[in-house]
């Protein structure tokens, strides 16, 4: 799924999932996205880049590295190792037109939960078709 949109990029990748089932996608170095890496972080610490901008594109990567369908709800999400991140990343969201839920992993986080016919078909329009190999069911539409 995510090596699938990767390929559409033209960007070779190895997806593995790790013993939690977290998804960790690796690379060959890449020096145009060493600055990209290091807005997203202080030290050795996980940030927000301040001026995140979701645009279409990332979204449709976060939806493939960790979105799925939950009730009547859309999850993105969210690192449970960098916990000072997730409110950063609600706000990013909801200044993409998209206002979200912060969830804890007790209501089956840690996530983003988006709801609510206009916000989901936002979603829907935002990340586009499913890429190639995705279910349907799992990707979101209105």
């Amino acid at each position: 799924e995510a090596a699938a949109a990767l390929a559409e990029l033209r960007v070779q990748a190895r997806i593995d999932l790790d013993e939690a089932g977290s998804v960790r996608v690796a690379t060959a170095f890449r020096t145009d996205l060493t600055g990209l890496a290091g807005q997203w972080l202080d030290g050795d610490r996980k940030v927000v880049p301040p001026d995140l901008a979701l645009d279409g594109g990332a979204l449709r990567l976060w939806a493939l590295a960790s979105g799925r369908w939950v009730e009547s709800g859309y999850f993105l999400g969210l690192d449970p190792e960098a916990p000072d991140t997730h409110e950063a990343l609600r706000k990013a969201l909801a200044t993409s037109g998209l206002p979200s839920t912060l969830l804890t992993e007790k209501a089956g986080g840690p996530a983003l939960r988006v709801v609510g016919r206009r916000r989901l078909e936002r979603l829907a329009e935002l990340v586009g078709r499913a890429p190639t190999g995705v279910a349907e069911r799992t990707w979101p539409a209105a």
